[in-house]
């Protein structure tokens, strides 16, 4: 999961884009990445193994580390 720290550093990112309609893009895509994540991270499911827990969950990281590169690409 994603600390406070690291998620206001993120937020100030965003906040900091040159064009607003972009920001508000880029927020919906982080807090969807970020709600998925969270959603398979808690899951309880018992007919999924522990391993494909775990798969699904290095997947959605990789897609937030994805979305965190292209953001602090966007604003060097």
């Amino acid at each position: 999961m994603i600390d406070n720290n690291e998620m206001e550093r993120v937020l100030g990112l965003i906040e900091n884009l040159p064009d607003n309609d972009l920001s508000i893009k880029y927020l919906k895509e982080f807090s969807e990445k970020h709600k998925n994540f969270s959603k398979i991270l808690f899951d309880k499911n018992p007919e999924i193994s522990h391993d494909e827990w775990k798969q699904k969950c290095t997947q959605a990281k990789l897609e937030i580390d994805d979305f965190l590169s292209r953001l602090e690409s966007m604003t060097c």
